[in-house]
């Protein structure tokens, strides 16, 4: 087995354990109380992969992760941007009021999403951050009610608004030419198994949780 193979099998891996100890009522707790750790592991991992190209995957998180915190702690304390909402303690530390992790998580799904749509041959880079941001809404629909049960945030009235996802594919699609304009390495099979992993796991847990 080479090594991108092991790699697959690795990711594949970790995202199962994760789903088998969130259903698994004795491991439940434990593993809910990790997944700041887990986040912030897989952010790691992405790291590994890009340390010929750690200058530009720097910028990259550190301008994801500046702006969707900006954004999260604007639309909180300010502007309502995706409704009312507040968050839960399961991502740990915050911001005033935005947990750190959420800046983390969403560098993991930007990078995982624009690096899955080099699949997609001969596309400019605006038509790809269109078909991302599909995609991150996509899963958007599966983890909302997943991060209530997990107590990642909750709606005001259980009601989650149609503006949240239009924010975040807006969001997205803004972040994903970011990502497109620093020519990361190309790793598309790579980023496609951690989205789909990623979608795998929430929509599992979507439907029995």
């Amino acid at each position: 087995m080479n090594r991108d193979n092991r790699f697959y099998l690795l990711l594949i891996l970790y995202h199962l354990i994760g789903f088998l100890g969130i259903m698994y009522e004795p491991t439940q707790t434990f593993f809910i109380k990790a997944i700041p750790l887990s986040i912030v592991a897989l952010l790691l991992f992405v790291l590994y992969l890009n340390k010929e190209a750690l200058k530009s995957f720097s910028i990259f998180s550190f301008g994801v992760f500046s702006c969707v915190m900006l954004v999260e702690i604007l639309g909180l304390n300010v502007g309502e941007f995706f409704g009312k909402y507040k968050f839960g303690e399961t991502l740990g530390v915050k911001i005033a009021t935005v947990p750190v992790f959420l800046g983390v998580l969403f560098i993991n799904w930007i990078y995982a999403v624009g690096q899955t749509t080099y699949l997609i041959k001969r596309l400019n880079p605006m038509i790809r951050a269109l078909i991302g941001s599909v995609f991150i809404v996509i899963f958007d629909l599966f983890l909302e009610p997943v991060a209530v049960k997990l107590n990642y945030w909750t709606w005001e009235n259980g009601l989650i608004p149609f503006k949240n996802y239009l924010l975040w594919f807006v969001l997205s699609y803004v972040l994903l030419n970011f990502f497109y304009a620093l020519h990361l390495p190309l790793k598309p099979k790579m980023g496609a198994i951690i989205f789909i992993a990623q979608l795998l796991l929430f929509t599992s847990l979507y439907l029995f949780l």
